[in-house]
């Protein structure tokens, strides 16, 4: 017996009776990470069996991003959770055509339905408790980020950062006219800035499924950006904030070394790299799964710098520090 039903099926095929009485989740599920597997445990301490509703083709049609597979994809990659007891999907219509169809005992959503997605559930949540149902929204929240993790909109960047940049304002009771007139009637500071250089490299996968050969989630890589990190992105944030910036640091003689250079080169600020062959450059990967990170993998060495790199680093700060009107040191 399958467990994955089409919504356009149930009446035909009478699946409707052995349907009753279950506990319901709902989302599109492009995707599936580990914040999903805590939502469908969590509905099951609610009542079984636990049926997904998948959101069909139809209904994504206006979902921003590329990246979107088809519903028999999502289902079957649902279909292969032992938590998943049935996949119904959505193809002739919303969550509450199935609803007012199945007398359903719970409905389980994410936080995400209490608020900013609250819209397109009002009408499935008033049929399931006009028929006795029960609605829970549970902890585990999920965001459908997939590879625009990397990237985000332009929109949704700019508003994240000036909606934390007025708290701060707030909490500091700061007011933004304060700052404009401290940033005018001011010259241009020149921070010199020493520490460590990272290269943090962030892949976007799709879970796959459980390994067949160990308890582990097989991953889909979708894409992957690297980042200059550390005290690096440190003295950029500076040059960005409009001060003039000197980045002194050491690198290894490696493929992330040169990617520094480069990425300092379009960045406009000054980069002093001192090369030590002995210690490669760090390299941080971190994988995730929509906001979820995996794990991180780290590439580094963590001896001492030779006494002849420690004077060169030495002489490169008495030389850039007297002309700069503060030394920012940044440990990692």
């Amino acid at each position: 017996m399958s467990k994955i039903l089409r919504l356009s099926e149930l009446k035909v095929t009478k699946d409707v009776n052995r349907l009753a009485g279950a506990t319901v989740c709902f989302g599109h599920f492009n995707t599936i990470h580990p914040g999903h597997v805590r939502h469908f445990r969590t509905a099951c301490t609610h009542g079984k069996p636990l049926i997904v509703a998948v959101e069909g083709d139809a209904q994504l049609l206006s979902f921003r991003g590329d990246n979107i597979f088809q519903e028999k994809e999502r289902a079957q990659a649902l279909a292969t959770l032992d938590l998943v007891d049935y996949v119904v999907i959505l193809d002739t219509g919303p969550l509450e055509v199935f609803l007012d169809q199945v007398n359903i005992a719970n409905l389980v959503l994410g936080r995400e339905f209490e608020d900013e997605r609250a819209k397109k559930v009002v009408r499935a949540v008033e049929v399931i408790r006009s028929k006795g149902g029960t609605v829970i929204y549970d902890a585990g929240e999920t965001h459908y980020a997939g590879a625009e993790l990397l990237y985000g909109t332009p929109g949704d960047l700019e508003r994240g950062r000036w909606q934390a940049f007025e708290q701060v304002l707030q909490t500091q009771n700061v007011s933004l006219s304060e700052v404009f007139s401290v940033i005018n009637e001011n010259k241009k500071p020149h921070i010199l800035v020493v520490g460590d250089t990272i290269v943090d490299r962030y892949v976007a996968c799709d879970p796959v499924g459980m390994s067949n050969e160990a308890p582990v989630i097989v991953v889909k890589e979708i894409d992957t950006r690297d980042y200059v990190g550390g005290a690096g992105i440190v003295a950029a944030h500076i040059s960005a904030l409009g001060a003039h910036s000197t980045f002194l640091s050491v690198i290894g003689a490696d493929s992330p070394g040169e990617f520094t250079k480069e990425s300092f080169k379009k960045l406009g600020a000054k980069a002093i790299l001192l090369e030590d062959p002995s210690r490669p450059t760090t390299f941080k990967i971190r994988y995730l799964v929509e906001n979820q990170k995996l794990f991180r993998v780290s590439r580094l060495k963590e001896h001492s710098l030779s006494r002849e790199k420690e004077e060169q680093l030495i002489t490169e700060i008495e030389k850039h520090g007297q002309s700069a009107d503060g030394i920012l040191v940044s440990d990692f």
